[in-house]
């Protein structure tokens, strides 16, 4: 699962960029979240969790990044003070795979019982 793992730290620094290009704050107050124990929880044990990865590689480098571009979303919504999603933004992560990974196992169990249906 380390792919998850490094997938995640890679778009979460570009995603990072991409807040720095749009806010014009510092790019390592944009980094910094990553470091901090939370992250570090969710990187690490969360988003690997069986429970929330899809069953093909592909699969999950996908989805990871889908949950690190949501997690922007959301940050990105928390600068521009968007108050319909104001209730997100005490955790923008662990809010992302919420909403993602739920999605992503439908539509990957949906897929894995189409194929056995059709080899049948």
């Amino acid at each position: 699962m380390l792919h998850v793992t490094l997938t995640y730290v890679a778009c979460f620094l570009a995603f990072a960029t991409v807040r720095h290009l749009i806010l014009g704050g510092p790019l390592l107050a944009e980094i910094a979240p990553i470091t901090g124990p939370m992250y570090q929880l969710f990187v690490f044990f969360m988003v690997t969790d069986p429970r929330t990865t899809v069953s093909t590689r592909r699969g999950r480098i996908l989805v990871v990044g889908i949950v690190a571009l949501v997690e922007t979303i959301i940050r990105l919504a928390g600068d521009f003070q968007i108050a319909a999603l104001r209730p997100l933004y005490p955790s923008p992560p662990l809010l992302a795979l919420a909403l993602v990974g739920p999605i992503a196992m439908w539509w990957d169990l949906r897929r894995v019982a189409r194929a056995s249906m059709v080899s049948r």
